[in-house]
């Protein structure tokens, strides 16, 4: 039966299925042709039709699209280059405002940090080189003799203790200014006061920049003012302005009193010694200029063409005029670069002076001598070495001595032109010159000096001046001339003699 079956099932798909599935096929085809492709049609003409009308639209939205991103650009761009212009002004200001004192300050860390730090650490490392070593060995053995040595009786800024002490007289000057300054001048001599007599000569003393009159009275029986005194000239000692502050009208607290600078010294202050040293002894005097001493009488030569024929001689000990360049690298940057910063720093006056006072106090004798000792060394490269030991602290008494912050500015900007240079407004000069030296004069240099260039330039400019003695002496330094052990016959001795050619010419010319 199954068979049978199976027979019968194949027999009747055959019969049916395959023609249904024929029909079915050709149903589908009928239905694709007739529904499906026109709906097909229909709908890409549709989207041809659609693509056609669109474009009529969405190009000019395109356009409007590009337009309004165009705008933007250029409305941004107005905007953007506003903002750029702000911002770069913003920069600016900041610039202005913040960065750069900030520099400043940083210029001012790096030097502090220079001065603290790097300098220490150079001069250490100098000491593993023998001249750095002996140097420092020596500096050290003069400071510790000059701290055993300093006697407390004179340890003071009082001449009159020192000249006294040393066996001589002193009576004490007040001299009054055109510009109202009063000048205090010490007159040392020995034994009865000098009379207007042909044995009694005068001869005055000017100290140079951040010194007094005591630097001439510390070296002991050596002294400058001693020696002469000694001789049997009657001495005078100056002092600048601003040494015992004093004025006729303005309070030494004010400003005012603390505007000027060497060229007053030269127009106000030189005029007014000489001319009362003058009328108290009734005799032509010696100057002796020393350093700032010497630029402050070049001054007033120059503008009163006929006050150096009020004296005998006039004797420049490194008579500052011409200057050297700063050799101290650190200093010379200092100096030249922020010369406001060290007028902000010190105000009116050289306010430092009063932070040396108080390491004179604080410190022991011997380390503040070479710590002044270090400085002179380390800024100028002058040696104390050849001073004598047991008068080196008196020296650091007087020096440095109180002086306004503008003569420091105005050696700084001398130094920065390698000349004395006008720094008053009022100055009626526009140039200094040195001119109209009617008297005899004698120069003195030294090879170690470093600061005062009394060369080849001094030589030309002082050609046509009757110069006695011009002497170089190669080994000294700039203070050497006040203060060397040896200072009599290197120096003394040939001012003597300078004098006395000076006197004799002055006699014989008015005989004849």
């Amino acid at each position: 039966m199954k068979p049978l079956r199976g027979v019968v099932a194949a027999a009747a798909a055959a019969c049916f299925v395959r023609p249904v599935a024929a029909l079915l096929h050709a149903a589908a085809l009928a239905f694709n042709i007739a529904v499906i492709l026109p709906v097909f049609a229909l709908r890409r003409a549709a989207l041809v039709a659609f693509s056609i009308g669109a474009a009529t639209v969405v190009r000019p939205v395109t356009a409007l699209h590009h337009a309004a991103v165009l705008a933007f650009s250029i409305g941004a761009a107005v905007v953007v280059w506003s903002i750029t212009a702000l911002r770069h002004s913003a920069v600016l200001a900041f610039s202005i405002a913040v960065v750069r004192p900030v520099s400043a300050l940083l210029h001012a860390a790096a030097l502090v940090f220079s001065i603290v730090v790097l300098r220490p650490v150079a001069y250490v490392a100098g000491l593993f080189t023998w001249v750095g070593r002996i140097n420092l060995v020596r500096q050290v053995r003069v400071a510790f003799a000059a701290g055993l040595f300093v006697d407390k009786q004179i340890y003071t800024t009082d001449v009159s203790t020192h000249v006294v002490k040393a066996g001589y007289s002193l009576d004490v000057h007040e001299v009054e200014t055109e510009d109202g300054h009063v000048l205090i001048l010490h007159r040392v001599y020995k034994e009865k006061k000098p009379t207007s007599d042909r044995s009694f000569q005068p001869i005055i003393m000017m100290h140079g920049l951040l010194n007094a009159a005591g630097v001439f009275v510390t070296n002991g029986k050596s002294s400058v003012a001693f020696y002469f005194a000694e001789k049997g000239y009657d001495v005078w000692l100056g002092n600048t302005r601003s040494v015992y502050q004093r004025h006729t009208s303005l309070p030494t607290n004010s400003k005012q009193y603390w505007d000027f600078c060497v060229d007053e010294l030269g127009r106000y202050d030189f005029p007014a010694v000489i001319e009362y040293v003058v009328k108290v002894t009734r005799k032509k005097p010696v100057y002796m200029g020393h350093s700032q001493g010497g630029s402050q009488a070049y001054i007033g030569f120059q503008l009163y063409p006929d006050l150096s024929k009020q004296l005998s001689l006039f004797v420049g000990l490194c008579p500052a005029f011409y200057l050297f360049p700063i050799k101290n690298v650190l200093f010379s940057h200092f100096v030249i670069r922020y010369p406001r910063l060290i007028s902000w720093l010190m105000g009116e006056k050289a306010t430092f002076v009063k932070i040396t006072v108080a390491l004179r106090n604080i410190f022991p004798a011997w380390f503040y001598c070479l710590l002044g000792q270090l400085a002179l060394d380390h800024c100028f490269h002058w040696s104390s070495l050849r001073w004598p030991e047991q008068h080196v602290f008196k020296f650091f008494l007087f020096t440095p001595a109180v002086s306004s912050c503008k003569l420091l500015l105005g050696w700084f900007a001398a130094l920065r032109e390698t000349q004395l240079v006008p720094c008053s407004k009022s100055t009626p000069v526009k140039k200094f010159e040195i001119c109209n030296i009617e008297c005899p004069v004698a120069i003195f240099s030294g090879g170690a000096d470093g600061v005062v260039d009394c060369g080849k330039r001094l030589h030309n400019a002082m050609a046509g001046c009757n110069v006695l003695v011009w002497k170089h002496i190669e080994e000294y330094n700039h203070m050497d001339f006040v203060l060397a052990s040896d200072i009599e016959e290197q120096v003394l001795k040939p001012i003597l003699q300078a004098i006395n050619t000076a006197l004799y010419i002055k006699e014989e010319s008015a005989t004849s």
